[in-house]
């Protein structure tokens, strides 16, 4: 019960900017995953994580990108995305690892000579 309440207070804390920027429509991927960042610190449970930002995620994983096989999770942004970086191979649900880090993704540009 006491780890439940502990990080309800911490979503509480992190939720004001945290909810601020995350549903700012002017706000970039790059803001949102630094506000993430500023949010939550590494080794905080991936459902604490979700619980503030959302469920509207697509879990994605790579076999070659580091750490290979281990889940992040992507919330896109038009053609842009915030990822969520976990600790937990594909053979697990990534719901029941821990927070790594935000990073994000812009849209590939081609440019034509």
């Amino acid at each position: 019960m006491v780890v439940v309440l502990g990080w309800s207070v911490i979503i509480a804390l992190a939720g004001e900017e945290l909810s601020r920027v995350w549903r700012d429509p002017n706000a970039t991927v790059q803001q949102r995953a630094a506000a993430v960042d500023r949010a939550f610190t590494n080794g905080t449970p991936v459902a604490v994580v979700v619980a503030a930002l959302g469920t509207n995620y697509t879990r994605c994983w790579s076999s070659t990108a580091p750490p290979p096989n281990w889940w992040w999770l992507s919330y896109s942004f038009g053609e842009m995305s915030v990822t969520i970086s976990t600790d937990v191979s594909v053979s697990k649900d990534p719901l029941t690892g821990h927070f790594i880090g935000a990073g994000y993704s812009l849209p590939t540009v081609t440019t034509h000579h």
